[in-house]
């Protein structure tokens, strides 16, 4: 109804489809997903500049679907290229930088490159340091994703040290029974 009305490239038309094919994702029809962020992001390509970021958004969005399909191939290329247009055009600690650079760093894990997903993480991690509250989520779960990686690299002991971190922020900051609390010590546990 709303294509009839509005040309196909109004930015409220392109929002409502990213909705919807975000819907279908979480319903488990990524094929259908995918195929409306891909109508969806050729549109932004056309029509809005490289640091726009709901441009930035509809690639993410399409790269998180097709890691979802299985394509961690593809999806690392569009996080990779959706982080090129990003540095290019905001300031370092930009957050959208920052999370595509931790979605980059869990395909890059995915695909077997631990250390450039470990380098990645830990530019991550710096810029969180630096810009949000020692318990803030993100801050937290880049940390628990730099220490599942260092066990993966067989660095107990530094997994270990960022894992108690985490659980020191966590315990500092929500009730003992809160299921974040739990995974945190779960994780040191296995540490």
């Amino acid at each position: 109804f709303r294509e009839r009305i509005l040309p196909a490239e109004e930015p409220a038309l392109l929002a409502v489809q990213l909705n919807l094919a975000q819907a279908l994702g979480k319903v488990g029809d990524y094929r259908s997903a995918r195929d409306l962020e891909v109508r969806v992001m050729d549109a932004c390509e056309r029509t809005l500049p490289d640091g726009d970021a709901f441009r930035a958004h509809a690639r993410s969005n399409l790269a998180a679907t097709k890691r979802a399909l299985g394509d961690v191939r593809g999806a690392r290329t569009l996080y990779e290229g959706t982080l090129a247009l990003l540095e290019r055009s905001r300031p370092a600690d930009d957050p959208e930088i920052r999370q595509v650079r931790a979605n980059l760093a869990v395909m890059l894990s995915d695909l077997g490159d631990l250390h450039a997903a470990r380098r990645l993480l830990e530019s991550v991690l710096e810029t969180c340091e630096r810009t949000l509250a020692p318990d803030d989520g993100m801050l937290l779960a880049t940390k628990t994703n730099l220490a599942g990686l260092l066990k993966e690299l067989g660095d107990v002991r530094g997994a270990r040290a960022v894992f108690e971190e985490v659980v020191e922020a966590c315990e500092r900051t929500l009730p003992p029974d809160h299921p974040d609390v739990q995974r945190a010590r779960e994780n040191l546990a296995v540490a």
